[in-house]
């Protein structure tokens, strides 16, 4: 492990079991998205969010796309984000699932375009 963290350590700040960390490091098993913000803090990572979570496009194409992955990328867990935001956290969880946003509401655009444009 990076930082001279243990498996079990690094299983504890995550409530997961150490053979869950043993095979994202070890047997090229990803971790799940609730997990890489986490693992981005402890490890001090700061790749790009393709590198870690397989199946995620290199490059964000729909507006959900751009804001699940803007949210990775600042380590934002979705309640942060949509505290960040001024919205329920269901709204977070809905826009990255692409529900509410056929129609999206003029304030909730303006609330995305912000979000989006956040460097850190």
């Amino acid at each position: 492990m990076d930082k001279g963290l243990q498996i079990k350590q690094v299983a504890q700040a995550l409530r997961v079991s150490p053979d869950s960390v043993i095979n994202w490091e070890l047997r090229g098993r990803k971790p799940r998205y609730r997990h890489i913000a986490m693992l981005k803090r402890i490890l001090g990572i700061n790749l790009p969010v393709s590198l870690l979570y397989k199946g995620y496009p290199v490059k964000a194409v729909t507006i959900s796309q751009k804001i699940k992955q803007k949210r990775l990328e600042l380590n934002l867990s979705q309640k942060e984000s949509a505290r960040m935001l001024g919205v329920n956290k269901d709204t977070i969880k809905d826009w990255e699932d692409g529900k509410g946003m056929k129609k999206p509401v003029k304030s909730s655009l303006k609330k995305i375009r912000r979000f989006l444009s956040v460097n850190r």
